[in-house]
């Protein structure tokens, strides 16, 4: 019986996901075109605060996600990662995650609100030139 049911939920797209997926693209799109600008705006806004602080990053246009350059700091993505959540308080995915050839830069997610990913993108910022040498 198990059997029976593991199949369709881990294997296959279940049927409610299906009319949700159909629903998601025949409704109305408003709120899609509305978060698409809004998500513009929180890249464009945090890579200006990033560049004005001389940090690269890498100019997304696909996904909701910053790819930032934190070479500087003379740490590994991993490492920044874990000193930027304990000491400042910000959490960004190390660059590894996504491949070895990415130690030097971390993923900053732009799924907040406006005003708390200012912050964290300031304190970002300042720990990549704090840490710097």
């Amino acid at each position: 019986m198990i059997t029976k049911c593991q199949e369709p939920t881990t294997s296959c797209v279940n049927a409610p996901a299906q009319y949700a997926a159909l629903a998601a693209l025949t409704g109305p799109q408003d709120e899609v075109e509305e978060m698409r600008l809004a998500y513009r705006s929180r890249r464009d806004r945090s890579i200006e605060t990033l560049s004005a602080a001389g940090v690269p990053t890498n100019d997304c246009r696909g996904a909701f996600y910053l790819w930032v350059d934190i070479g500087v700091s003379g740490l590994s993505g991993h490492e920044f990662a874990r000193r930027l959540t304990l000491e400042r308080e910000v959490a960004v995915v190390p660059g590894t995650a996504f491949g070895p050839s990415s130690t030097s830069h971390v993923r900053l997610s732009l799924a907040t609100a406006p005003d708390l990913l200012e912050e964290g993108v300031n304190r970002l910022a300042e720990a990549v030139n704090d840490w710097g040498p």
